[in-house]
């Protein structure tokens, strides 16, 4: 198969898994992080502005980093069934 389709992979599964893995990472991201500090912190404005868009930029760096760090721990193979 040719290495330029999706994207530079090789195999189109394993790229559909990538992209599956980044829609349900941004999807717990806007429910988890970016609904609550909109609806608590931005529309009751018990917070500054500033403090909103500070917290909910971090917590996608928080979710970035969770993510390769679960995806370093957790390994798919024969080999970890030995």
């Amino acid at each position: 198969m040719d290495s330029r389709i999706c994207g530079g992979y090789s195999d189109p599964v394993n790229w559909l898994r990538q992209v599956e893995i980044a829609c349900s990472r941004t999807l717990a991201w806007a429910i988890g992080v970016l609904l609550p500090n909109d609806g608590f912190m931005g529309v009751t404005r018990l917070f500054p502005s500033n403090l909103t868009v500070m917290t909910t930029a971090a917590a996608i760096v928080e979710i970035v980093v969770a993510t390769l760090a679960g995806a370093a721990l957790y390994k798919e193979g024969p080999q970890l069934a030995q």
